[in-house]
């Protein structure tokens, strides 16, 4: 698909996409940030485990923002550590830590990693709005308890954009109806695309990277 001289707008909250923006500028794209959700942190306790497992960079900011850099290390350091993907994965190793992260970037996917790792005992720091499908995954094969250190908040706006790159199911449910050619970052986006009646194309790596690669790919989308 066209790139080049288009409109595109990222849906995901502000300072989570400059490497997108600097490869998407490369390929011509007019690219701009229009955040559709607010990241507001809770207060929350930690509790002892032997695994810990986080679903976004939010997760990874909120424990940050609680325990300090120092405290973060000497709680995690000798815990095994999952990250839901590459982004995440990479905030968590700038603070020392050197997490597991599945083939696959999403929660089945992670829930799979955590059983065959062994760990029988796990605490998962996700949104307060986090989906039941790693809860559903773990429940009788492991102590797992989650933590919701954050909310996510839709936030309603105009979008001037030719391309628009829905990076959650929040945003998703955010967006104003649309003519724009719309980018999924993955299946629980797309389900909350297609509640509203939107059409899509999917990324197959549920990453930004991936939704550029689908965006280059791209002939038709999915009603």
């Amino acid at each position: 698909m066209k790139i080049h001289g288009e409109k595109i707008a990222i849906t995901s909250a502000a300072g989570h996409s400059r490497e997108a923006f600097r490869k998407l500028a490369k390929l011509g794209a007019r690219v701009f940030s229009t955040p559709l959700v607010k990241i507001k942190k809770r207060e929350f306790k930690i509790p002892k485990s032997d695994a810990y497992a986080f679903t976004s960079v939010e997760g990874v900011n909120a424990v940050l923002g609680k325990l300090g850099k120092r405290g973060f290390l000497k709680r995690f350091n000798a815990s095994r550590v999952f990250a839901i993907g590459p982004l995440t994965g990479a905030s968590l190793r700038k603070i020392g830590i050197r997490p597991r992260v599945p083939e696959k970037y999403h929660s089945s996917s992670l829930a799979k990693l955590v059983l065959k790792s062994g760990a029988n005992n796990i605490v998962a720091f996700r949104s307060s709005r986090a989906g039941s499908e790693m809860k559903g995954l773990l429940r009788g094969k492991v102590r797992y308890r989650e933590i919701a250190a954050y909310e996510i908040n839709p936030i309603k706006r105009r979008i001037d954009a030719a391309i628009i790159f829905v990076t959650s199911a929040t945003a998703a449910k955010a967006l104003p109806k649309t003519a724009a050619f719309m980018v999924s970052i993955g299946p629980h986006t797309s389900e909350a695309l297609k509640t509203r009646g939107m059409s899509f194309i999917e990324a197959r790596r549920h990453t930004l990277d991936g939704m550029i690669t689908a965006l280059k790919r791209a002939k038709t989308v999915t009603a």
